[in-house]
């Protein structure tokens, strides 16, 4: 997640990411040996009024049809000062848009 708003904030501070992470599961697959290597397949799959869910693909480099886990974590849009939840604003929902990929 960081370095996906890294990218669509153009800045590596973590205070102007305005969410809170609500829920996140995880679904083991299948085992990994030390010596494998990993790669992590990130995309948002929704986004809605107060909310974006990203979904997550933990796979084999070497073999992109091995899937190790997957996962699934939901943010809520959150204020801080007032500390309650929030609209995504309409400039976020966009570049969210830009990463959002169909389940496969």
């Amino acid at each position: 997640r960081k370095s996906l708003f890294q990218k669509i904030s153009k800045s590596s501070d973590t205070s102007a990411f305005n969410f809170i992470l609500a829920h996140v599961s995880c679904d083991y697959l299948k085992p990994v040996k030390l010596d494998s290597r990993l790669s992590l397949r990130m995309w948002v799959s929704e986004v809605g009024r107060k909310r974006f869910n990203l979904k997550y693909r933990l796979i084999d480099m070497t073999d992109e049809s091995v899937i190790y886990a997957t996962g699934e974590s939901v943010q809520v849009c959150f204020d801080y000062r007032e500390h309650r939840s929030v609209e995504v604003s309409e400039a976020l929902k966009a570049k969210l848009l830009e990463y959002q990929e169909a389940d496969e």
